[in-house]
Parts: C-alpha cells; sequence; structure tokens
C-alpha cells in the first residue's frame, strides 16, 4: 500500500462526517454514563446498536478473540455499517474510563437518517471507516513482526499523551496483534538502542524516524 491510500484521520479517530450522523441521531438515543469496564456489545439479542460516545475513551474488541482493534476517542459513533459477518456481530466496545454514551437500534438510526436525508452522508462516513479498516488489516499482517511493530508505534503515537503514560508499548503491541512477548521486546530494544524511539521504563516518548524495513 502507497502512502495515498494511508487514511487522512488516524484509525482511534472519528471521521469528518461523525459529528453530522451524530447531531441527527443524539436527540432521538438512550443517553447515560458509565464506569470503566463496561461491555457494548454490537449485536444484543440479534439486534444491531448503534452507539454514540460523547465523553471518554473506549476500545474497539474484534470477535470472537477479544483483541484489540483500536481504541476510540470521543466524540465518536459506532456500529452504523450492518455487517453481517459473525466476526463483525460478536464485536464490542469496552469502556476504558468513566464514559458518557448513548444507544439506539440500528434500524431505528437508519430511519432517522433516511427522515434527514442524509443517507450520502452516511455512506461517505462508512466509506472512510472501512477504509481506515482495511489499512489497518494491511498494516497489522505485514510480512515481518517488525513491520507490524513499526505500525503499532505510528500508532500508539496518535494516542493522547495520557493514555501513552499509563500503559508499557510492549502491553499496547500486544493487546493488538499476535506477537509473542519477548519478540516485541527484542525489537524494542533493537530500536531504542539504535535511536529510533524514545522510551522511559517501557513506556513510549518519542518515535524518531523508523526505516521501512529492519
Amino acid at each position: 500500500m502507497s502512502n495515498n491510500d494511508k487514511p487522512a484521520f488516524p484509525m482511534n479517530r472519528a471521521t469528518p462526517l461523525a459529528e453530522t450522523l451524530i447531531g441527527a441521531l443524539l436527540p432521538h438515543a438512550t443517553l447515560a454514563t458509565y464506569p470503566p469496564g463496561q461491555k457494548f456489545p454490537l449485536c444484543v439479542n440479534d439486534v444491531a446498536v448503534c452507539y454514540i460516545q460523547l465523553e471518554g475513551t473506549t476500545e474497539f474488541h474484534r470477535g470472537p478473540d477479544g483483541m484489540v482493534v483500536t481504541h476510540i476517542y470521543a466524540p465518536a459513533i459506532v456500529g452504523l455499517a450492518d455487517v453481517q459477518f459473525s466476526t463483525f456481530r460478536e464485536s464490542w466496545i469496552e469502556s476504558r474510563e468513566l464514559c458518557q454514551i448513548a444507544t439506539l437500534d440500528l434500524e431505528q438510526a437508519y430511519e432517522i437518517i433516511r427522515q434527514n436525508d442524509l443517507m450520502e452522508t452516511l455512506v461517505g462516513h462508512i466509506n472512510g471507516v472501512l477504509g481506515k479498516l482495511y489499512y489497518h488489516t494491511l498494516q497489522n499482517t505485514a510480512p515481518s513482526a517488525y513491520e507490524i511493530i513499526r505500525y503499532q508505534l505510528l500508532e500508539l503515537m496518535t494516542e493522547t499523551e495520557e493514555f501513552r503514560a499509563s500503559t508499557t508499548v510492549e502491553k499496547y503491541i500486544r493487546a493488538k496483534t499476535n506477537l509473542s512477548r519477548s519478540g516485541i521486546l527484542k525489537i524494542l530494544a533493537e530500536l531504542k538502542t539504535g535511536g529510533y524511539v524514545e522510551m522511559n521504563e517501557g513506556r513510549l516518548i518519542k518515535v524518531n524516524k523508523l526505516p521501512a524495513k529492519y
């Protein structure tokens, strides 16, 4: 994939069109505040659910293995693509901190979107999300462990400074990949020695220019 194929917005941030959709759907959704660790399945009793995240940070977990795909920062909207694959329908988001989240059934969301003549906005939003997921999948299934770690390091730099200070690089990468702890630590140690990354007690401080191959 060329640099031109890279999404304009990070995986963990909403598409620019999400704000318009949130504005239309929020008055019809049920809003509540949830503690850390609350799970929000994308499908409840065979009914697809849409979540509007107004405050806080969540994790998107892939079903059925539970791997973390990305963190999601508010404001954001999750679940608007009615994907029938079981892997997607078994996925969920989980609050990392106190979150304010509104919920409504996906069919109701679609009806509101139609009534507000926002189908083109919906299609643009879903295309943006799918583009980011496609890029993420390509990078996370790269031929070498280094290339996967390189991508995850760049992803980690798009997280908030507060989040980067709260978790080690190894833990972040291991939660989002199938790489072994020893393999991750070995490559991170080599990158740190080479001056490609700066870390303190395992936490990422800065990423300098990373080579495409290593």
